[in-house]
């Protein structure tokens, strides 16, 4: 099978809400406009297709000469370990060498950043809800 990949925000949303909430992100899945503000406000966003249905999708904000931060890696669940996590980070980081992304983890989620080619840093990461 054949998985195409695409750079651009042109992602169909109600697809896109049902990648969310299947990978367990209900709070994202369930408020289209909000989810459309994820892909709008977005610097990168790729996405994935097989058979002309939405497999994966991903997104950074970035400034594009020093920081960037990978806001998103969703790919479903039968499409996982098939190397669709890689290609679409690869795309996203693609093209910009002196910028360095951040991707936040959790205990349970550090193994799955370090299998994406992340470094565990020695800083802090804050959170500040708006």
């Amino acid at each position: 099978m054949t998985v195409h990949y695409r750079d651009s925000k042109d992602v169909d949303l109600f697809q896109l809400a049902k990648l969310f909430a299947e990978s367990g992100a209900k709070d994202a899945a369930s408020d289209l406009g909000r989810l459309g503000e994820v892909v709008r406000g977005s610097t990168r966003v790729v996405w994935a297709t097989e058979h002309q249905k939405l497999i994966g999708f991903a997104s950074a904000l970035t400034d594009g000469a020093f920081t960037g931060f990978v806001s998103y890696v969703v790919v479903q669940a039968d499409s996982q370990g098939r190397g669709v996590e890689e290609a679409l980070v690869d795309r996203l980081i693609k093209g910009q060498p002196g910028v360095t992304f951040i991707m936040r983890a959790t205990a349970a989620t550090a193994p799955f950043c370090v299998a994406l080619g992340f470094k565990a840093s020695d800083g802090l990461c804050f959170t500040r809800r708006g």
